[in-house]
């Protein structure tokens, strides 16, 4: 019995043993997890820290770019307008609508390249400068034609349809109402031949046939007439006592005694 109970209690012993041993070891290995986390932890937070403190103070002196310095933004635009300038002055942009005159006040229209209508009042030979085109002016005026002055930087080319003549040498063009083809009648065969026809007869024929015909058409009308009408005569046993007949060349009546 004693020595039942000694290898029991040995096996107790031992058992608790390895027990200890086994939560001994679990709680290194806790202990090794939760510090090395913990490590992690702090250079993480350290890297972030020194990736992210430049960032925050630029922000806070605020000079946070997110893509790129537009400070030259400003000189795009510039060079920008300047080619615009430069492709609007690269031709003639104007040509001529009509001319009105009221006393030495001339009333000119000018259609710009956009196909808009620019009203301009001017004097003949002042020098007036047009709207929003200050670089052209109008030097002269006549009946049908403006003559412009304009920049050297003007490409001027001539377009007899535009009415558009151009002089490089004085840098004066001449702005004329361009004329179109006139428009075509519609062919009239019947008149034509009509026409072609009168000009062929003699006019005495002419009117020598007309006479005959209204001669002709004469005694045909004379005895419709007479067909039409027909005076009324009352013969002498139709007279009543007391009336006599008074004849007429429309016809007979009868009157009292």
């Amino acid at each position: 019995m004693k020595k039942i109970s000694f290898l029991s209690n040995h096996t107790y012993i031992k058992n608790w043993r390895r027990s200890f041993k086994t939560l001994k070891q679990s709680g290194f290995f806790s202990f090794m997890f939760f510090a090395s986390s913990s490590l992690g932890t702090q250079l993480s937070a350290q890297t972030i820290d020194k990736f992210t403190a430049p960032l925050i103070e630029t922000a806070n002196k605020g000079e946070l770019t997110l893509f790129e310095n537009i400070s030259n933004q400003p000189s795009r635009n510039v060079s920008a307008q300047s080619r615009k300038t430069n492709t609007i002055d690269s031709s003639m942009p104007f040509s001529l609508v009509g001319v009105s005159r009221i006393g030495s006040n001339y009333s000119v229209l000018l259609r710009n390249d956009n196909s808009e209508i620019v009203p301009i009042t001017a004097i003949s030979g002042a020098g007036t400068p047009i709207p929003d085109y200050s670089q052209f002016k109008i030097e002269n005026i006549s009946s049908a034609s403006v003559y412009l002055s304009y920049p050297d930087n003007v490409v001027c080319m001539s377009s007899v349809n535009q009415g558009v003549t151009c002089n490089d040498e004085t840098n004066i063009v001449r702005l004329s109402l361009s004329l179109k083809d006139p428009i075509e009648k519609k062919d009239q065969p019947a008149k034509n031949q009509e026409s072609v026809a009168d000009e062929n007869s003699n006019p005495f024929e002419e009117l020598l046939r007309r006479q005959k015909q209204i001669e002709a058409e004469e005694p045909q009308g004379q005895n419709r007439n007479s067909q039409r009408f027909r005076p009324r005569r009352i013969p002498a046993e139709e007279i009543p006592e007391g009336m006599r007949v008074v004849s007429t060349p429309f016809g007979d009546r009868l009157v009292e005694l």
